[in-house]
């Protein structure tokens, strides 16, 4: 029999490996002034273009909500996606390692020194900053490595090393004894609080890149109304006690947890190990069942089971026919992406390639991970995914940082994705108590695991994005036609909905507002040598979006 290890901790203390975090908040974006430029687009009676053209200015961000940190390869890639939430309400810069370093040490043989200490700094030094995304997976945009321990009556001991994005969240001092060990369970004392949301998109190349921002826009702007109020929840066997299956969905079922968290109006489909199913009605946690379950069409899926770096589900005894692994993912067809949380170990790692070290020797897994494939697949997947990128620790703190995460996505107002993961590490309780199988009531969270698991929960894909928690209506069209200039074009632009009174228009990196009366009105770009977007949010409908061609 092989046995799954991504669920380790808690194979004796029910292992529901659960580590997530989810957040959203919206709303208007901290627009500049448009101002106005007057400019001479040219008098030459014979250039065939229209002379004398007043130019509007683009909108400026002294201090933007957002920032978006990639590589010079990557960038152009990144681009659009950087104007899209400008565009739609969360005001975003680019910047690039390169940037960064040019004006900080970066030597990455002082870990005192390196370009994660230099991106940290970075961030702590911008005024008003509240989200981060990481534009690319190891080694485009570094990591930190960290060190930790974890021990429990139950559980055992666990003693990892792995890499954590939580280093730039929590702007407090993680080397505290100048060791060059960042986070060391012995040694260190950061105070684990978040004060930035950190989301990384796990693309190694433009061409991903550029997948996952067309994924993004369709996200956002085309979403199919009638699969919003859905949610998918799949669990696996926690553990098996003395010949008895306990499964992981009791945490789901129990009074107070998962499943009273979620919006009320929610439609849920319940996937679960048979064994012990708390629910008759739910029906077997096959891959083909989570297959046809994605691929028809889900918002949110929350997982409380086992995996490992290749395996996204999986049981802890091997079963090929409840195993649905990376490959499986990266195959999926589906135009819903959902938004995926789960608590099983290692399936969000974003190293490539990941090694297992283990008494039996060294297994070397695939470039990409299992959560990793999931956002990178080109015909499907999902567009976000809360995971670990070590062993989970289940009840141990995983299971109620997703339950956090998912208590905040049901408040109602607009909400980002990336507010719902810094509410979950905000809110994450340091104490928690649950009834085991022949154990009774034991106390489930301590410091140790709630340190463990503030640094293991990791969000692949881009926070930025709006969780969807309502029902809403498709968005308003969006036409245009533009006329070249002198220096510039004009356009004309015409929303299908008289009451929207302002959009977006993006071109290259620039933004610039454009006021409309009865859903129409015209402005004149300088030199648009870049491809034009026009977009903007709606509180009543998905986002307004229109590519020039």
């Amino acid at each position: 029999m092989k046995f799954i290890k991504g669920y380790v901790a808690w194979v004796v203390l029910l292992g529901v490996g659960l580590g997530v975090g989810l957040g959203v908040g919206g709303g208007a974006c901290d627009r500049g002034s448009a101002g106005t430029n007057t400019g001479d687009g040219g008098t030459d009676p014979d250039s065939g273009c229209i002379p004398e053209v007043t130019f509007a200015a683009p909108l400026t961000f002294a201090n933007p909500k957002a920032l978006l940190i990639t590589t010079e390869t990557l960038r152009y890639a990144f681009v659009p996606l950087v104007t899209f939430h400008t565009q739609t309400g969360t005001s975003t810069r680019l910047v690039t390692v390169a940037e960064i370093c040019a004006s900080a040490t970066c030597d990455d043989t002082d870990p005192s020194n390196d370009t994660a200490k230099a991106i940290k700094d970075y961030i702590a030094a911008q005024t008003g900053l509240r989200y981060v995304v990481l534009g690319g997976d190891l080694p485009n945009v570094p990591s930190r490595r960290t060190h930790d321990l974890y021990v429990n009556q139950l559980a055992g001991t666990y003693e990892e090393d792995f890499y954590t994005d939580y280093y730039y969240s929590d702007l407090s001092e993680w080397d505290t004894n100048g060791d060059g060990v960042y986070g060391d369970a012995i040694g260190d004392s950061p105070d684990y609080r978040p004060e930035v949301s950190i989301s990384r998109i796990p693309v190694s190349s433009g061409l991903e890149a550029r997948r996952y921002v067309e994924k993004v826009v369709a996200y956002c702007a085309r979403y199919e109304p009638s699969h919003v109020q859905t949610v998918l929840l799949l669990a696996n066997i926690a553990v098996n006690v003395m010949n008895t299956d306990f499964s992981s969905a009791r945490y789901f079922e129990e009074a107070g947890r998962t499943i009273d968290v979620l919006p009320a109006d929610f439609s849920i489909t319940k996937l679960y190990a048979q064994s012990d199913n708390p629910d008759p009605t739910a029906l077997d946690i096959t891959r083909a069942n989570q297959v046809q379950q994605i691929e028809a069409g889900v918002n949110l899926i929350v997982h409380n089971g086992h995996g490992y770096p290749d395996l996204l589900t999986a049981e802890q005894i091997y079963s090929p026919e409840h195993t649905f692994s990376g490959e499986h993912a990266y195959a999926l067809v589906n135009t819903t992406y959902p938004i995926f949380f789960s608590g099983a170990c290692q399936a969000g790692q974003f190293e490539a390639p990941f090694i297992w070290h283990t008494g039996d020797g060294d297994f070397n897994f695939p470039d990409d991970s299992a959560g990793e494939q999931l956002i990178n697949a080109p015909e499907g997947g999902a567009i976000a995914y809360i995971g670990n990128t070590t062993t989970g620790l289940g009840l141990a703190g995983g299971s109620q940082f997703i339950d956090e995460a998912l208590r905040d996505i049901s408040r109602p107002g607009e909400l980002l994705l990336a507010d719902a993961f810094l509410t979950a590490h905000a809110e994450l309780p340091e104490h928690d108590t649950f009834v085991l199988p022949l154990v009774g009531e034991y106390d489930v969270v301590d410091s140790e695991s709630y340190r463990w698991t503030q640094k293991a929960v990791v969000l692949l894909g881009d926070g930025l994005i709006p969780v969807w928690n309502r029902s809403r209506q498709a968005a308003p069209t969006i036409t245009a036609t533009s006329q070249s200039v002198c220096g510039g074009v004009v356009l004309e632009v015409q929303v299908s909905a008289s009451d929207v009174h302002t959009v977006y228009v993006g071109a290259g990196e620039l933004v610039y507002e454009l006021d409309l009366t009865d859903g129409s009105g015209t402005i004149a770009l300088p030199s648009p040598d870049t491809p034009i977007t026009i977009a903007a949010p709606s509180s009543d409908t998905f986002y307004l979006h229109h590519e020039l061609p």
